[in-house]
């Protein structure tokens, strides 16, 4: 008998998470998106940032094979957040009504004392006579508040542990945008000092700058005896295309080089 398998899909935000069986039905991420901001209500799908383990992207092609996914709330990360959302996920307000759980304590109510406590039943017998009876009413009485404690203990014990795992799922929600973030900012610098190596490369070639004497230096050449034919090297170079680029070089890669430097030297600031 095969055992069914869960994609576990958590709010970056409180914790709270939902299990989906496999295969995943949906057809395609908008309609996960979909489903996932009605389970979490989020407005809207292009408020939703999907992450897997260790900062990854969620490959939906791959979805099966994921075991966790943490939704993030791009409203969160604007340069201006929009308090109503934060006042919402600090309140729980977004996801307090889809608890299985009550936070308020469960009234106790004793026959004594009728009264909601965590208290024992406060019973007088100074003036009442102790027979088997009265003594069988008041284990009955200590019965029922001994088990409704209980139930309540239970439930605070269910409540603890169910925090505890949404503290835990933030924590993990956190480490993975912080890796995310990493392998972001690691990508960018590795993009950069390519094209910073490349525009270097450029500048020390400076063909560009010795173009007349290189075109001199080809004028010079003995002509070729191709197929019975004599071909100067000089003729297959158009001087006025090439001049013209040159002069373009000259002009406008010592700038570029100069950004590139002033940004490195910004990156290496920070």
């Amino acid at each position: 008998m095969s055992t069914i398998s869960y994609l576990t899909v958590y709010n970056a935000h409180n914790g709270v998470s939902i299990k989906i069986p496999k295969p995943i039905r949906f057809h395609s991420l908008s309609n996960f998106k979909e489903y996932l901001i009605q389970a979490f209500s989020i407005d809207g799908v292009e408020n939703l940032f999907l992450l897997s383990s260790f900062g990854i992207k969620v490959n939906f092609n791959h979805i099966n094979e994921t075991s966790d996914v943490l939704v993030f709330d791009k409203r969160l990360f604007a340069d201006k957040i929009d308090q109503r959302v934060l006042q919402g996920y600090l309140s729980d307000s977004n996801y307090q009504n889809k608890r299985t759980k009550k936070i308020d304590a469960l009234p106790l109510r004793t026959e004594a004392t009728a009264t909601t406590t965590f208290e024992p039943p406060s019973l007088s017998v100074a003036n009442a006579v102790v027979n088997e009876q009265n003594l069988q009413g008041i284990l009955r009485v200590y019965n029922n508040w001994a088990r409704n404690l209980l139930d309540e203990c239970n439930r605070i014990g269910e409540e603890c542990s169910s925090l505890i795992k949404q503290i835990n799922a933030i924590f993990q929600s956190l480490t993975s945008i912080l890796q995310f973030a990493g392998k972001f900012i690691d990508d960018i610098t590795q993009g950069f000092y390519h094209h910073y190596n490349y525009v270097k490369l450029l500048n020390y070639k400076n063909a560009h700058s010795h173009l007349l004497e290189n075109f001199k230096t080809l004028q010079q050449f003995p002509p070729v005896m191709v197929n019975g034919s004599h071909i100067n090297l000089v003729d297959f170079v158009e001087y006025k295309s090439l001049k013209m680029c040159a002069d373009h070089n000259l002009k406008h890669l010592p700038v570029v080089v100069k950004q590139f430097e002033d940004l490195k030297r910004v990156t290496k600031g920070s």
